[in-house]
């Protein structure tokens, strides 16, 4: 990635998160609150035996750090910036693993 596209995706998880500390402070509280994860092999394994349990586990384990000030608006700006970058950057990927493929 060049400097340009880094520059502009730490503006853009900078003004992520003014906006949603701005706006969305209270609502991370929130949704803190109405859930609970538990270091317990039984309530893992529970979320794992359903479709998309990892992906739960992840967003659970990720909600409980939302009672901190900062850290939901954070988390969240981190995470949409990610997925920005990363599809962003997808066709390249897949256009290196077609080339790749073609010459094998």
């Amino acid at each position: 990635m060049n400097m340009k596209k880094s520059v502009f995706y730490a503006v853009v998880f900078v003004a992520l998160c003014a906006v949603l500390q701005g706006f969305f402070r209270f609502h991370f509280c929130y949704i803190e609150q109405l859930q609970i994860f538990l270091f317990d092999k039984d309530y893992l394994l529970k979320y794992l035996c359903v479709p998309a349990g990892t992906s739960r586990i992840v967003s659970d384990f990720l909600t409980q750090f939302y009672r901190f000030p900062l850290c939901g608006p954070v988390i969240t700006a981190g995470i949409l910036t990610l997925i920005t970058a990363l599809t962003e950057r997808s066709p390249d990927i897949l256009q290196e693993s077609d080339e790749v493929l073609q010459h094998s």
